[in-house]
């Protein structure tokens, strides 16, 4: 009981029997191994061992570890070839119960990735507000990826025509609350988040402390652990940036593969949007022209019409006769 190996211990590799049964990849068996060669190994010298039988484990064509037994004591007798298929028919069966909560997993999370894509399209669909619609997709990405910092951000234009990152949702990472509204200059923006935008590339911190960007954050910005930055695309046009921060574990390039159906559908909705407002734009601005254009031949309609010094008839030109009817 003393020497019961508790949930969640690590111990190095090398210092382990483990270690030549994954290198042999085959099934290893010690019966007493102070009587042999195996007196003179790490494990025996750090656990005292004596007796061994382990067998690699593999999940989804790939070595997961291996499943092992031990003891202090030394085996009775020499393990039979029965034992040894024994072993490894536990290790098959192991894997496959594996590999059947891995796919569970998987299929859980690609259900909830598919979800999140529903429920932006159909925020968009229902005309809702657009920092709603982004701040449903960034709830999720964090969700998803287990980050607890995050933004998503449009490339825009200020009225100078230098361009900027506005921030449809953003939870602390490029700004913080007072200035979630403002555009932000690409000239200014030299940081983890904006080098993502100038090249158009996953940017991948696990140690934004020694990255060269990181140290371009402003004194009151709350503590990047871990960054990674996605860029949004519309065909080959980059119109935004997803960016997410402090998980537990790295981020890693599988993780934005994950996550590329819905860094499209974002990509997709950003510049929906912005076709819409440009459209609605163009729509008012030539309603507004219509409007002053109406004015004006209101106004040469009334100064053509008022009657002359000599005569009491107005005179109406053929053309302002069939405009008004």
């Amino acid at each position: 009981p003393d020497n019961t190996i508790k949930n969640g211990a690590t111990f190095e590799l090398g210092a382990t029997y483990c270690c030549d049964t994954l290198k042999n990849n085959q099934v290893t068996a010690i019966q007493h191994a102070h009587e042999g060669e195996w007196k003179n190994h790490p494990c025996y010298s750090q656990f005292q061992l004596e007796s061994y039988i382990g067998t690699p484990v593999v999940v989804n064509d790939e070595i997961y570890g291996t499943l092992n037994f031990s003891s202090p004591l030394p085996h009775k007798h020499p393990f039979s070839p029965s034992d040894l298929e024994f072993v490894k028919l536990m290790a098959q069966w192991v894997g496959l119960e594996l590999e059947s909560i891995d796919f569970e997993n998987r299929l859980s999370h690609n259900n909830a990735l598919l979800a999140s894509i529903s429920r932006a399209q159909n925020h968009y669909i229902a005309a809702a507000d657009e920092r709603d619609i982004f701040d449903s997709v960034l709830t999720d990405v964090l969700n998803l990826t287990d980050s607890k910092l995050g933004f998503i951000g449009a490339i825009d234009y200020q009225d100078d025509g230098s361009p900027c990152l506005k921030t449809y949702a953003p939870s602390d990472v490029a700004c913080n609350e007072q200035h979630a509204a403002h555009c932000m200059n690409f000239s200014a923006i030299d940081t983890v988040f904006g080098n993502t935008i100038q090249h158009g590339e996953i940017l991948i911190s696990n140690n934004p402390a020694d990255d060269q960007h990181a140290a371009a954050l402003a004194a009151d910005h709350p503590p990047l652990h871990n960054y990674m930055g996605i860029p949004l695309f519309h065909g080959k046009s980059l119109v935004g940036v997803i960016g997410i921060a402090n998980r537990d574990e790295d981020y890693d390039t599988g993780l934005a593969r994950y996550l590329e159906p819905l860094i499209a559908s974002c990509g997709n909705l950003i510049w929906a949007i912005q076709n819409d407002r440009s459209r609605i734009m163009a729509e008012q601005a030539m309603q507004h022209s219509r409007r002053m254009l109406h004015q004006v031949l209101d106004l040469s309609l009334i100064h053509i019409s008022e009657p002359t010094r000599h005569t009491s008839q107005s005179r109406i030109p053929e053309c302002a006769c069939k405009r008004g009817g």
